[in-house]
């Protein structure tokens, strides 16, 4: 007697071909680009490639492309002023972006009026936190390693750098009071 798993191949089993046409299926179907912003929507053309569209939009698929070609650019031995002016203009050309469309433009321009709206939220310090760094900073001043090494007050152990992050969000907190 065999195992189960063994009798459930005998009963269907899947041919090459059969992998590979659902394989083959599986890469023919197009998918297309769900757009999900109503500006860009307005502006996207289904006929073309997301590359393509991209490019039309002023866009990018891969915004790191430019740093890597001007890291590239900058790598290497120390320089001469001449030699300096000519890296400055590649790196220039490398950092253009390409041709956009008018219709690009106008995206651009509405991305920006919405960033310019956009309302900061103010974000709050909790009330045992601002007690804590308050007796913190009467105690300790403004040396934040020794408020690290002080275990009674700071019972949470946060590390100088945290501390001294927490200590200028608290004093500009209290400034603005």
């Amino acid at each position: 007697m065999g195992k189960p798993r063994q009798h459930k191949k005998a009963k269907k089993p899947i041919t090459k071909s059969a992998k590979l046409k659902s394989r083959q299926g599986k890469r023919l179907s197009k998918k297309n680009a769900t757009v999900l912003d109503r500006n860009v929507k307005e502006k996207w053309d289904s006929k073309l490639t997301l590359q393509q569209n991209y490019a039309t939009l002023g866009l990018t698929i891969n915004p790191n492309a430019v740093m890597q070609k001007t890291a590239r650019i900058l790598r290497g031995k120390p320089l001469s002023y001449e030699e300096q002016l000519e890296q400055e203009v590649k790196i220039r050309k490398a950092s253009q972006p390409a041709k956009v469309s008018q219709a690009g433009k106008e995206l651009i321009q509405t991305f920006e009026k919405i960033v310019a709206n956009e309302v900061k939220t103010e974000t709050f310090q909790a009330d045992g936190e601002v007690k804590i760094l308050k007796m913190l900073v009467e105690k300790h001043g403004a040396d934040y390693k020794k408020m690290a090494r002080d275990t009674k007050l700071n019972y949470l152990q946060h590390t100088p750098r945290q501390l001294q992050k927490r200590c200028e969000k608290y004093l500009a907190s209290a400034k603005k009071a």
